[in-house]
């Protein structure tokens, strides 16, 4: 709840990724003599934007002003700089302003529009049988042996030769 003269400075949500606010009873700033009163602002993200020119356009940049209303809901990046302007009526402002933070991800099937994790997971195709590779080896017997048991044996008999 705002009173008269309140505002929010200036500001964003840190370790939040959504942050919003449904108005349930906005007031009516409409003869309020503040500039903007009440408005709720949203700020360029682009730092100093503001400082390029477009030829025959206003600058770039600026505030983004949104109007509260009775039942409007407003979401927006948590990231977003924005701000509640001050107001000086006699209306009491109700609103609620809340942050959602995703604490979980899940990988889900385009397709279908289900959750992928819960899928059942192709098998594995069989390992080759000994035998084949016994019969591999001795089709390869010709050319160089390097199995981990002969690269061992050779890597010994070089720290022996090396020591020596």
């Amino acid at each position: 709840m705002n009173g008269p003269g309140q505002f929010n400075a200036n500001h964003n949500h840190p370790g939040c990724h959504w942050s919003g606010v449904y108005y349930i009873r906005a007031g009516d700033f409409e003869d309020d003599p503040l500039p903007k009163a009440g408005k709720l602002q949203f700020y360029d993200p682009r730092g100093s934007i503001n400082m390029l020119q477009h030829p025959g356009k206003s600058r770039y940049g600026g505030t983004m002003t949104v109007t509260p209303q009775n039942g409007l809901l407003v979401v927006f990046p948590a990231w977003l700089y924005h701000s509640v302007n001050p107001f000086l009526s006699d209306i009491e402002r109700i609103s609620i302003a809340f942050n959602a933070r995703i604490v979980q991800f899940e990988e889900l099937d385009s397709e279908k529009g289900e959750d992928a994790s819960k899928k059942p997971r192709a098998k594995k195709a069989p390992r080759k049988k000994a035998a084949k590779k016994k019969a591999t080896r001795k089709k390869t017997s010709g050319k160089k042996n390097n199995s981990k048991k002969t690269r061992t044996k050779k890597a010994k008999v070089r720290k022996r030769t090396a020591l020596k």
